[in-house]
């Protein structure tokens, strides 16, 4: 009789340097071969997990780089349900075409769950650019990449018309005296 408990994923990064990391098996559930390689390179993945008393619980699953366990695997965050990341929401109201289309939507959300960097295309005007996204729960938000999968910044993907109500709102926040929202750098002054 065999078990299947556990399986090693490598992936070779630069010259002579591999991302090594062990992925363990829990009751037939666990990271399939596309999810750790998603995993290995970076990015997160959104699974049905269960906790000790066996019930079910869903979370988005990141390899933390910075942390080891005693094996010399990186330690798995995780971001459970009460974390507050909801990725629908954060692309819902963006102008991706993607979204507009309930089988398409269900596509790309199914897609992104899996940790793939996913194809979008959001319409400027009358001309339509298409982006690469992957899902970012640690930060409630997503990653925004090029054709070439340069990471670009997010803001790229607010609607010209989002940037205006957003500058708008400043503006009305500063004629009423409120305080503005100041970024991280400027209050660590």
């Amino acid at each position: 009789m065999y078990f299947f408990n556990k399986y090693d994923a490598s992936i070779p990064k630069a010259k002579d340097e591999d991302i090594n990391q062990t992925f363990y098996i829990n009751k037939g559930n666990g990271i399939t071969a596309k999810e750790a390689f998603n995993l290995m390179e970076g990015r997160a993945v959104h699974k049905q997990l269960f906790n000790k008393e066996g019930e079910k619980y869903h979370a988005w699953l990141q390899l933390d780089p910075d942390n080891l366990t005693q094996n010399g695997n990186k330690e798995i965050k995780r971001f459970n349900e009460n974390y507050g990341f909801n990725l629908e929401q954060v692309l819902t109201g963006k102008g991706i075409k993607e979204m507009e289309n309930a089988e398409s939507k269900e596509s790309l959300l199914k897609s992104l769950n899996k940790g793939n960097a996913q194809q979008i295309t959001v319409t400027r005007g009358k001309e339509e650019v298409k982006y690469f996204v992957t899902a970012s729960p640690q930060f409630k938000t997503v990653d925004l990449y090029d054709h070439q999968m340069k990471r670009i910044k997010r803001e790229e993907l607010l609607q010209p018309s989002q940037k205006n109500t957003q500058s708008q709102k400043n503006n009305r926040q500063q004629k009423e005296g409120l305080p503005e929202k100041s970024s991280s750098r400027e209050s660590v002054k």
